[in-house]
């Protein structure tokens, strides 16, 4: 137990660099004690403290274990395995790249091999066998020697002092990929341990990953590397991966310029030249992909200027007579595609547009696909440009302006700028009243991404396109489009009688994101006059809104002034029975009508729940006015205090006149003139009533205030009917006798103005009478 607390202080001293401790333990525990291990979570040996000491680069602590230990057992150190990765202590010096510890070991070991060459031959066989072991040659679970690992860090120092260990074995070792030093050397820019290698003298392994070779990444190291790759190495320029990827095709994906330079140095002409220029020709296997498709897709600062090399060296070759395949730049891949394809699709738009200057007609109007639809589709405005400004819209096919789904050019304009979009339009009008496969114009697709300059384009192109295409702006509603509404609006021939004459408007649709955006909407002076408009089944945009569970927007309808919510559908259903069913299910949606003070509850009859007046739509016909509150409390107190007036004098002035004896009524007895003075008093006492109900409408709450309001529109139809009965009794009691006749017709028609009075009657009748507008238009 206290051999192990000892060995865990051990560990942690090693960690923590502690000398102090060190030496205690040295001169307290025997040597052989210092090979026991941590241990893992699965209780497998794993690290000692001399491996842990490296990791944590303790370089002092090192030094005085490594120089107090004996010889044995530093080798056996050194040569223990961790259970991970099975790195040794050259293996984590390796990996941390600590050139200091890198040396220790490395001197260490020279030492050692030159005193056992010195040593007598009394020495033990186990002190012996680990002189004679080598560490920098054990490979870890990758089949990889500390030299690989060095090397794969980019450790060209201690990728050095390693291989100075066993320099002509390390450089034949590879690893479980095949892969060599000399090639990690190449790949990771260790130009030193590149040179050594090439210029040692001795064999060496020059595999690589897939098949790759050194001079395939030799770009990332050095121009000394890749001269000395070249010289003794000459068949690597000609070789082809598995993959079927050539040197050239490696180089362009790295971007390096200098490389290519190299080769191609006109002022050194070199045997290499010629056999570099035709790898432009070679393509993968899979992709069908040669150098210059790999270039198009990367974004590498100086891409274009390795294209620019390649190209111009292709040219000067085929001017002076060389044999060379077709022209690499109008090559197609597996897809189709050439280059200039590929740069488009990638948005490399600066290597576009110099191929573009290499062979315009070629590339441009003789091409199999649109290079114009999709330099627009990938918002590559300045090649776009030029092609319309270069080539004459004539020398386009139908074909090369379309791309998939049949859209053409105007289509997918919405996708480069404004500038380009008006150049687009000018130089290609015929394509605007083009349709895709599914049957959209470039004005549709406008309208579904919103974008109003290009609307605003092609109105102003051809002022025809709102009648043609009468529903585009019923997608920009939907998603919410508010600047590309606007747009219609302002440059549509006659946009307000498009939407009567279709039963739509945009407020049927609108979907926007908050509140204030609809009030925003609303603000429009056409979209406000088309707030009650009703569409083709008589809902408003109330009801739609209703229906969408759009709050905001219900919000904001019910916020301003003259919106109706009693108006009706041709299946009966009202905005206000909508809303009661909604507050209901959701109390968000009372909790709504409450901030703004709407009571959907609240059953009126004769007036308008809104604040101010307006028009009532039923299809295209005017039926009539609602007032408002205020106006009705108006109206109904003028007429009422008439009538109160009217049957009050009425009371005194009785029909027959009065006795000049005792001043009571001549006609007190007959029950005509009974009838009157009832009917009269009835007539007055509601005409009071209203008055009554109207004062305390102008105290009481909103809702109480309307419900009184409404009741007062049928008590005062009581006092008008009451006022017809008297005036019909009166005149029957004072010629009854003399004129009998006469005094039947007066009841007569007094009779048919009080039945035709009511509502629904009167309404009949006077449709058949005055027949409406639109049914004059139908006829």
């Amino acid at each position: 137990m206290a051999n192990n607390i000892i060995i865990s202080q051990l560990l942690l001293a090693a960690r923590d660099g502690d000398v102090k401790f060190l030496t205690e333990a040295l001169a307290t525990q025997p040597a052989d004690y210092f090979l026991v291990r941590s241990k893992n979570k699965d209780g497998q040996e794993h690290y000692n403290f001399i491996h842990i000491a490296v990791l944590n680069e303790q370089s002092e602590f090192l030094k005085e274990a490594l120089g107090r230990l004996p010889v044995s057992t530093v080798h056996l150190l050194c040569n223990q395995a961790s259970s991970d990765f099975n790195y040794n202590v050259f293996h984590c010096a390796a990996l941390r790249g600590n050139l200091a510890i890198v040396n220790l070991l490395v001197k260490i070991y020279k030492s050692s091999s030159s005193s056992s060459s010195s040593s007598s031959s009394s020495s033990s066989s186990m002190v012996d066998l680990h002189l004679h072991s080598k560490p920098w040659l054990t490979v870890d679970v990758n089949g990889k020697t500390p030299f690989h690992v060095a090397l794969d860090r980019g450790r060209d120092d201690c990728a050095l002092e390693i291989m100075s260990l066993d320099k002509e074995i390390l450089c034949n070792m590879v690893d479980n990929k095949g892969i060599s030093p000399l090639f990690l050397a190449a790949q990771q820019g260790c130009a030193q341990v590149g040179v050594k290698i090439l210029t040692s003298g001795h064999s060496y392994n020059t595999s690589g990953e897939d098949g790759s070779t050194p001079l395939d990444v030799v770009p990332n190291c050095s121009e000394e590397v890749c001269k000395l790759l070249l010289d003794k190495h000459p068949e690597m320029v000609k070789h082809v991966d598995e993959n079927g990827r050539t040197l050239l095709h490696k180089w362009v994906m790295m971007g390096k310029l200098w490389p290519i330079q190299l080769l191609l140095n006109r002022e050194k002409p070199n045997m290499w030249r010629k056999e570099f220029i035709n790898l432009l020709c070679t393509t993968e296997k899979l992709t069908n992909n040669n150098p210059l498709h790999i270039a198009a897709c990367n974004h590498n600062e100086a891409v274009v200027q390795v294209v620019q090399l390649l190209v111009e060296a292709y040219i000067d070759a085929y001017e002076q007579g060389e044999v060379l395949q077709p022209s690499p730049w109008k090559w197609e891949n597996k897809d189709g595609d050439t280059p200039l394809m590929v740069s488009l699709i990638n948005k490399h738009e600066e290597l576009a547009l110099y191929f573009l200057t290499v062979d315009m007609e070629n590339l441009v109007i003789h091409a199999t696909k649109s290079i114009l639809y999709y330099a627009v589709l990938n918002g590559c405005n300045d090649a776009a440009e030029n092609i319309l400004i270069t080539v004459h819209p004539t020398s386009f096919d139908l074909m090369q302006l379309k791309g998939n789904g049949g859209r053409n050019v105007l289509h997918i304009a919405s996708n480069c700028t404004e500038r380009t979009g008006d150049i687009l339009v000018e130089k290609l009008p015929w394509l605007i009243n083009e349709l895709d496969e599914v049957g959209k114009s470039p004005l549709d697709i406008a309208a579904e991404v919103g974008t109003a300059w290009l609307i605003e384009l092609l109105l102003k192109k051809d002022p025809s396109l709102s009648a043609n295409a009468p529903f585009a702006w019923i997608e920009a509603c939907k998603r919410g489009h508010k600047d590309a509404i606007h747009a219609f609006i302002d440059n549509s021939t006659d946009f307000r009688t498009l939407c009567i004459r279709r039963k739509d408007s945009p407020l049927h649709h609108i979907q926007l994101k908050s509140y204030w955006k609809y009030k925003e909407f609303l603000d429009i002076p056409l979209i406000q006059e088309m707030k009650n408009m009703p569409d083709f089944t008589g809902a408003t945009p109330l009801h739609r809104a209703l229906e969408r569970r759009d709050i905001d927007l219900v919000e904001a309808l019910l916020s301003i002034d003259g919106v109706f919510r009693n108006i009706k559908t041709k299946n009966r259903k009202s905005a206000t029975e909508i809303l009661k069913e909604l507050c209901k299910e959701d109390y968000k949606w009372d909790s709504m009508c409450r901030r703004i003070q709407i009571n959907p509850w609240l059953r009126t009859e004769f007036i308008s729940t809104g604040m101010a007046n307006c028009m009532r739509y039923s299809g295209s016909r005017s039926q009539g006015t609602t007032p408002s509150a205020g106006e009705m409390r108006g109206t109904l107190s003028v007429v009422a205090a008439l009538l109160a007036t009217l049957t009050f004098a009425a009371g005194f002035t009785v029909p027959g006149g009065l006795n000049e004896d005792d001043g009571e009524a001549i006609l007190a007895k007959k029950a005509a003139f009974l009838v009157f003075i009832l009917a009269d008093t009835y007539a007055m006492c509601c005409s009071m009533l209203v008055l009554f109900c109207l004062i305390w409408s102008m105290v009481g709450d909103r809702d109480k205030s309307l419900i009184l309001i409404d009741r007062s529109m049928v008590i005062l139809v009581q006092s008008l009917y009451g006022t017809l009965v008297a005036f019909m009794t009166g005149i029957y009691a004072t010629i009854s006798h003399k004129s009998l006749w006469a005094a039947i017709i007066v009841i007569i028609m007094c009779s048919i103005v009080a039945i035709s009075s009511n509502r629904a009657i009167l309404d009949k009748v006077l449709d058949k009478l005055i027949p409406s507008v639109e049914r004059e238009r139908r006829v």
